[in-house]
């Protein structure tokens, strides 16, 4: 009889010990597969090359605000510190100065979402008009909870106003046209973008709390 309650004791011991093991395994599991939030406020740098070889900086903050409960879509709005020269150099050609960005993104994994950002060239002149429409697109994958690189593709179209002053420069056949003939302020199916360029190892680091 006693051989027997000390069986049960020590069944119901490897038990528990069982049922810990596998809770414990079953939480970090969670914790290691649980998603990433994108939301909050980040501060990001563009670092590359300019035609004429001498380096270049895009510098922006961008505030992300959830748009769902799940935390899977978000919204962002940017406001550009700096530009680099090659948009710096249409923007004087433009007399135009760039708007803030607003956009929106969805998770696509628990480390990886998809994006587009759009924004504006809006002319110096009053009253004020729109020169061209930028569309920055592209993923954007954690590398942590509060860093993030993405690969992105930026796509410049003209508007009427901004075909007005590069045509004449670039001169010869125009196969762009207005690429926002129906005033929606979004490229039209077709469009054709007039500069395409694409940009790699943007670094986005979360703001955090700071003394």
């Amino acid at each position: 009889m006693q051989n027997t309650k000390n069986l049960a004791r020590a069944a119901l011991g490897c038990a528990a010990a069982l049922l810990i093991v596998v809770t414990s395994a079953w939480a970090n599991g969670e914790k290691c597969h649980k998603p990433y939030q994108l939301g909050g406020a980040w501060v990001c740098v563009q670092a590359g090359t300019a035609p004429d070889g001498t380096p270049t900086r895009i510098e922006f903050n961008t505030t992300c605000i959830p748009t769902d409960p799940e935390g899977r879509t978000f919204a962002f709005k940017t406001e550009w510190m700096t530009v680099g020269k090659d948009f710096e150099a249409l923007e004087a050609l433009f007399n135009a100065h760039p708007s803030e960005a607003v956009g929106t993104a969805t998770m696509i994994d628990r480390d990886t979402c998809k994006f587009t950002w759009i924004w504006y060239d809006i002319s110096n002149d009053r009253p004020a008009v729109i020169r061209a429409i930028f569309v920055l697109s592209g993923e954007m994958t954690f590398q942590g909870p509060d860093k993030l690189f993405a690969d992105t593709t930026i796509k410049v179209y003209l508007t009427n106003s901004g075909v007005d002053i590069v045509a004449p420069v670039v001169g010869g056949p125009w196969p762009y046209g207005d690429a926002d003939a129906n005033h929606d302020l979004l490229p039209d199916n077709g469009a054709i973008p007039f500069v395409q360029q694409t940009l790699h190892g943007c670094v986005m680091n979360r703001v955090p709390l700071l003394p």
